[in-house]
């Protein structure tokens, strides 16, 4: 495909890149390395409006699994460094419609993540509920951005294939499922000696403060994992992937 050049900061194409904000264009998102880009494509089958690559990527092995893209322009190596989001520019970024994935009819394993506040936790666990087959993600509270760069980098493309929503009251939507809501706690009980449901609610609270109270009252129970007296406490990742991979080892077909 026939790429175009662009060398000055003042062109409006670099402009829109430069000066993009994910709040004033909430719609669009930002895509930055190879894997975001194929796993993006690869889940929505759409190009990005426009796509630009560094001079060293044209140059790299990585072109050949993008050279075929629409719209691409090659932009000097050091306009890449200034635009890109990472340290270490991959060197391919794009501005993409954020992708909508519809809601899942039959839930089983649903989780509830509580104003969860950094966005590598938050990438990561959206990673690994993908991978645990979790139906729906449900965001309450004041939960980071889940396409934030960090996030996104972190959740490698796990946004892009996942249903994620927010909810505003927890209360509400318990009454629409027919499942169990399993809060996490240090004083709940050992997963090891817990059945968890095909149709289970899993709830995970914020790094510092963990599940607020009104979410704890609404638990029908809590759990905690077993852990050597002399560790305190799991990062809230490593808690979601533990336990998420009980419900999965529990109700494996």
């Amino acid at each position: 495909m026939e790429k175009t050049k662009i060398t000055s900061a003042q062109n409006p194409i670099i402009k829109k890149f430069s000066t993009f904000n994910r709040k004033k264009t909430p719609d669009l998102i930002r895509l930055d390395g190879t894997h975001l880009h194929l796993e993006y494509f690869k889940a929505t089958g759409k190009n990005a409006e426009t796509t630009l690559v560094s001079e060293r990527f044209v140059n790299s092995a990585d072109w050949e699994n993008f050279k075929h893209l629409e719209n691409l322009v090659e932009i000097p190596n050091d306009l890449m460094t200034k635009l890109s989001p990472s340290k270490s520019p991959a060197g391919i970024l794009s501005l993409v419609s954020k992708p909508h994935v519809p809601s899942v009819v039959e839930k089983n394993l649903v989780v509830v993540l509580e104003s969860i506040q950094d966005p590598g936790n938050l990438g990561t666990m959206l990673r690994t509920s993908l991978a645990m087959g979790v139906s729906e993600v449900l965001l309450l509270g004041e939960n980071v951005d889940i396409w934030n760069d960090k996030a996104l980098r972190a959740g490698m493309g796990a946004q892009f294939y996942l249903s994620v929503s927010s909810i505003a009251d927890l209360k509400n939507w318990k009454q629409n499922f027919s499942g169990s809501l399993i809060g996490t706690s240090l004083q709940g009980s050992s997963s090891w000696e817990t059945t968890l449901d095909q149709k289970t609610a899993l709830i995970f609270g914020n790094e510092g403060q963990g599940l607020s109270l009104e979410s704890q009252k609404l638990c029908d129970s809590t759990i905690k994992i077993p852990m050597q007296p002399n560790a305190e406490s799991l990062n809230v990742a490593s808690s979601l992937a533990i336990l998420t991979h009980e419900w999965a080892r529990q109700n494996k077909s």
